[in-house]
């Protein structure tokens, strides 16, 4: 247990080393961008289903809520770093709104990793525009809602990559960038929430 006089002295101490430091340097377009490589990271490792005793543990919830983050802060970095406005949580809106070149380039990368065109990319935007809400708020919806934790990480591993090559100037962590390209350890297709709180899942 850490006592009252402990916790002070270590406030004391971080405030101190912050002293030493300095301000940051680093754009907000460069602070919106590691903050979603972070998100996406967490994602990654809520999809992981930890064996227990005699059950699975799996955080399939927030590793959605945390992709969909993610997909939203990559939009929004390349948006600031294009010197466009960038608001609001929908996915859909925050696409539309990046350069054509820069849109071309991320439903490229969406069809040499699952095959599928520039119609079914935007289509898959569409159809999970909003799940950041919708799954942060799953309990008030006692119904059926189902979704592609697969093709959300392929739209993910596309924002990445294209928000990676955006400027040379921003760090790109080797072991943060080998996790978000090899993906999840098993790709969930579907995944249905059903009422009553009951998931299932299929997987490849």
């Amino acid at each position: 247990m850490i006592t009252p006089e402990q916790e002070a002295e270590y406030i004391r101490r971080l405030e101190k080393a912050a002293k030493t430091v300095g301000p940051a340097t680093k754009s907000e377009a460069n602070r919106m961008y590691d903050l979603a490589v972070s998100f996406h990271g967490s994602a990654l490792r809520a999809s992981e289903d930890i064996a227990i005793k005699e059950t699975i543990q799996s955080f399939v919830v927030p590793s959605i809520v945390n992709i969909a983050f993610a997909i939203e802060l990559y939009f929004k970095c390349m948006l600031k770093e294009s010197s466009l406005k960038a608001h609001g949580h929908e996915l859909k809106k925050l696409f539309r709104d990046l350069p054509e070149p820069i849109k071309s380039k991320v439903a490229a990368e969406y069809k040499i990793r699952t095959g599928h065109d520039r119609n079914s990319f935007n289509s898959d935007l569409n159809n999970y525009s909003n799940m950041f809400v919708e799954w942060r708020y799953l309990y008030e919806k006692n119904g059926e809602k189902g979704i592609s934790p697969y093709r959300i990480s392929q739209i993910a591993i596309a924002a990445y990559t294209v928000a990676s090559s955006m400027n040379p100037n921003w760090d790109i962590d080797p072991i943060s960038d080998d996790q978000i390209m090899r993906g999840p350890p098993e790709a969930t297709v579907g995944l249905l929430s059903l009422p009553g709180g009951r998931m299932l899942r299929i997987k490849f």
